[in-house]
């Protein structure tokens, strides 16, 4: 699902990559999901919705994915830089 996501925001539909996205997330998978996260929040925050972005980093630091945590952690800090 995130490589589907991948390729329809390479596309330019964002609305279908949120939907792949989403759905990654819903799977509650130990890796896709927290990786869809990350996905989620750096397309928020290329689009501006930055309460959005912080949400999805976030849930992606929550869940303490032991690469993908650091790597939300620091997407975050640059947000709020």
């Amino acid at each position: 699902m995130i490589r589907l996501g991948s390729l329809e925001e390479e596309l330019g539909d964002l609305a279908q990559a949120r939907h792949w996205y989403h759905g990654a997330v819903a799977t509650g998978h130990v890796d896709r999901a927290p990786r869809a996260m990350v996905h989620l929040g750096v397309l928020e925050h290329k689009q501006g919705d930055l309460a959005q972005a912080r949400h999805w980093y976030h849930e992606a630091i929550a869940t303490g994915h032991t690469l993908l945590a650091p790597s939300a952690m620091n997407n975050l800090g640059m947000l709020e830089e």
